[in-house]
Parts: C-alpha cells; structure tokens; sequence
C-alpha cells in the first residue's frame, strides 16, 4: 500500500529478540533503519498506520461525528518532511479520504505544498471541494477570529488570507 501510495516500503526486521522497522523508496535497492533516516518517515509512519488500520477495519478508538469516523486528528504533518513528500502525503490522504466515505481527518498545517496539493487534487476532481472545511486563525485586537475558506471547483482558494505563503520580510518599495 505505501509502495502503491507513497513510493515506500516499510520492513519490519526482527534480529537477537529485537524489533526495528526498516524503510525504503521504490526505486532504491537497500533498507535503512528507519531510526538512521531522520524524523520525517518516523513523523509519517502514524498517520500511514492509522490510515491503513481504518481501511482494513481494524477495531481501534474512532470519534464518531454525524455518522462519519474522524479517523485522525494530525498537527503539522509536514514537519520534517521535504517539500515533495509534504505533496506526496497530501495527495494520499486526498486519494484515500475520497474513497472511504465514512473517514474523516482533521489536519493542522502551515504547508504551502500540502495546501496547493489539495487544490491540484480538487482541479483533478480527486476530492470534492465540498468534502474540505477551511478554518482560518487570525488574530484581530489581541484575540482570535476563526474565519472559514473553502476551494473553488478549479481547486484555486477563496478567502485566503493575503501574503499568508508570501514572505514579508522586506516591504515592497525594497525591490523596486
């Protein structure tokens, strides 16, 4: 499922009573454990897992809201992970969440890439803008204001905050 989705594979070894979990892409030969590979597959790995287990209804914990099953609530997806990968994640959890009707996840992201995944996805008529709630956090005199957005058919972003992806590190009259 992970080589089909992801372009991984995931190995359990087990050596001298000792349990490790190795990982690979697609195209490569070799296995590295997966505690020599940095934090982005170990980042992943839960989410992959609990994913997979809800595909094969598998009896773990479910929140149940308005008869479909939040299978994951998932902060920041996207740490530790390279720009490419971010997409990749996204566009899986887009494909599957687009099946299993009775799934829901609630993600919290700053990712540019899983975003702009999302709305490719959308264009692609892979997910339904419909199925995606866009919740907002902006500050407004020392308080927060939630504020909704949602995707056109086109997969092109309505109501985004401006300059949210766009750094403002220097104002314009610097480049001009």
């Amino acid at each position: 499922w992970t080589a089909k989705n992801l372009n991984l594979v995931f190995q359990v070894v087990n050596e001298n009573n000792f349990s490790s979990i190795s990982v690979k892409s697609t195209n490569e030969k070799t296995f590295h454990n997966l505690a020599d590979t940095g934090f982005g597959y170990s980042q992943m790995l839960p989410i992959i897992l609990n994913i997979w287990l809800s595909m094969q209804n598998s009896p773990h914990k479910r929140i149940s809201y308005d008869s479909r099953q939040v299978i994951s609530l998932v902060e920041q997806p996207e740490l530790h992970l390279h720009p490419a990968m971010q997409a990749s994640l996204m566009h899986t959890l887009d494909i599957v969440l687009s099946k299993e009707k009775n799934m829901n996840m609630i993600i919290e992201t700053h990712s540019e890439y899983m975003i702009k995944q999302l709305g490719v996805d959308i264009a692609r008529k892979i997910v339904d803008p419909d199925d995606v709630q866009i919740l907002i956090f902006d500050e407004s005199n020392g308080k927060s204001v939630i504020r909704t957005s949602k995707f056109a058919k086109n997969g092109t972003l309505e109501n985004w905050p401006l300059g949210f992806f766009r750094p403002d590190y220097y104002s314009e009259s610097e480049f001009e």
